[in-house]
């Protein structure tokens, strides 16, 4: 992110807004504005998320996925007929 530094008057001020974004500035904005989580730099993010109780919108979207050892795997006795789950 860049720095908006002290020395950004307000002559300077259009100038400095006009500047063309990054690419992965513009990647940082557009998921800030699809999750509506806050847009800055890494430390102002964190301290803005805990501030304002935001902390769903910047994790992973959707149910975890299942890791090798098979944990997540869907075991319900009614569906199955009482078997016991599979080992």
């Amino acid at each position: 992110m860049r720095e908006l530094s002290d020395h950004v008057t307000d002559a300077g001020w259009a100038e400095h807004v006009s500047q063309r974004l990054t690419d992965r500035e513009e990647q940082a904005l557009a998921r800030s504005i699809q999750r509506g989580s806050p847009f800055g730099d890494d430390a102002w993010t964190v301290q803005t998320v805990k501030q304002l109780d935001l902390e769903s919108t910047i994790k992973p979207r959707g149910r975890p996925r299942k890791t090798e050892n098979g944990s997540g795997t869907f075991f319900c006795p009614a569906i199955t007929g009482g078997l016991t789950a599979p080992e």
